[in-house]
C-alpha cells in the first residue's frame, strides 16, 4: 500500500465494483469537502495502469463536481491483494454504513462469488457489517434476480420492502407488471396490504392461473389510467372493483345454514355445493361465465335475499363479511 496523490481523471470510475449507490444526492457531503476538506482518503487499487475505486466512490463523485485536481489516495497493488482481500477492505471501510435493501441484495451476491457462506468471514460480515441473519439470505437472493425493470424502480426507492415481500414470490412478467402498477398507483401501506389480499383472494377462489387476467377487465384496466390528480381516487375505485369479484365468505350460525343454502337457490342462481364447511364459515361457489356476469348474479342475490324470510340472517352476514 502507498500514498499517492491523483487527478480525479486518473481514478476509472467505470468499475464501481463494490457498492451500488442508493442514492445520487451527495449535497451534504459536498457542503462538508467543499467547507472542511476532505477528511478521508479515498482507498484504490492498482491494476494494469487503472486506478480502481475499492471505497470512497460518493467522496469521489464530489471531488469531481468539486474539480479536485489533487486528490489523496490510499493505493494497493493488486499483485499483493487478492479479490476477497480487496472485499474485505471495502467490507471493513463501508462498516458503519445503514445498506439499502438493493445493496444488501448486491453485497450479498458479490460475497457470494468470492466466500463461501460457511466461511468464518462470511458470517461475521453477514451479521455485523450487512447485518443480515442467515435466514433472510432466500429472500436477498430472489431480490437481486429481479428483473431489471424492477430493481431501477427499487435503486430509485420507488418500492418499498413490503412491496418486494410480495412481488419476489411472483413470476418475472407478473413482477415486471405489477411493479408498474405499484409505481403508478402510489398506495398507501394498508391499501396495498388490500390490494395484494383481494388479489390472491380471488385468483385463489376462481382458480385463476395468472394474477395479470383480472387487469384484462376492461372496468379495471380504465382505472389504471385515470390521470395523475386523481390518484387516490383511482386507487379507491381499484379496490372496491377488486372487492366486486372478491369471494363471498359468509359467517354464520350452523343452524342457519341451510335455511340459507335453500334461499340462495329459490333465488334462481346456479350454485354448487360449498367446497368445504369450516366451523361457522359457508363457502357458496356461484357458476359465472365472465366477471360482469358474477356481478350481475351476486347484485341479484343480494336483492332476492333482502326480500326473503332470512333477510335478518343475510344482514348479520354481511356485517361479518370476511374478503
Amino acid at each position: 500500500m502507498f500514498v499517492k496523490y491523483l487527478n480525479w481523471r486518473d481514478i476509472d470510475s467505470s468499475d464501481d465494483s463494490f457498492f451500488i449507490k442508493n442514492s445520487n444526492d451527495y449535497s451534504s457531503l459536498l457542503n462538508s469537502i467543499s467547507t472542511f476538506g476532505l477528511s478521508h482518503p479515498l482507498k484504490l487499487y492498482h491494476q494494469k495502469n487503472r486506478y480502481i475505486i475499492i471505497s470512497g466512490y460518493k467522496r469521489f463523485r464530489c471531488l469531481v463536481l468539486l474539480n479536485y485536481s489533487n486528490i489523496p489516495c490510499l493505493v494497493y497493488e493488486s499483485e499483493l491483494f487478492t479479490e476477497n482481500d480487496i472485499m474485505k477492505i471495502a467490507l471493513f471501510d463501508n462498516n458503519n454504513r445503514e445498506f439499502s435493501e438493493f445493496e444488501k441484495a448486491v453485497l450479498i451476491n458479490k460475497m457470494k462469488t468470492y466466500y463461501d457462506p460457511n466461511d468464518a468471514f462470511f458470517k461475521y460480515a453477514l451479521e455485523f457489517i450487512v447485518k443480515v441473519s442467515k435466514n433472510e439470505i432466500e429472500y436477498y437472493d430472489k431480490l437481486f434476480n429481479l428483473p431489471l425493470v424492477v430493481l431501477e424502480a427499487l435503486h430509485h426507492d420507488k418500492l418499498k420492502q413490503y412491496h418486494l415481500k410480495w412481488l419476489i414470490n411472483l413470476n418475472p412478467e407478473e413482477q415486471i407488471f405489477f411493479h408498474h402498477i405499484i409505481t403508478s398507483m402510489h398506495f398507501t401501506k394498508s391499501q396495498f396490504h388490500e390490494f395484494v389480499h383481494l388479489i390472491d383472494t380471488i385468483c385463489r377462489i376462481w382458480d385463476i392461473p395468472n394474477r395479470m387476467m383480472l387487469f384484462s377487465l376492461s372496468t379495471l384496466k380504465k382505472l389504471i389510467n385515470i390521470p395523475v390528480e386523481a390518484e387516490k381516487i383511482a386507487v379507491d375505485d381499484l379496490l372496491r372493483h377488486l372487492k366486486i369479484y372478491a369471494y363471498p365468505i359468509l359467517s354464520l350460525a350452523e343452524n342457519n345454514m341451510n335455511r340459507m343454502f335453500s334461499e340462495v337457490l329459490k333465488s334462481g342462481i346456479a350454485i354448487t355445493y360449498p367446497r368445504y364447511i369450516e366451523g361457522n364459515t359457508i363457502k357458496i361457489t356461484i357458476e359465472a361465465n365472465s366477471f360482469s356476469d358474477l356481478e350481475s348474479k351476486l347484485n341479484h342475490m343480494n336483492s332476492n335475499l333482502f326480500n326473503s324470510s332470512i333477510a335478518k340472517i343475510f344482514h348479520y352476514a354481511k356485517k361479518n363479511f370476511i374478503i
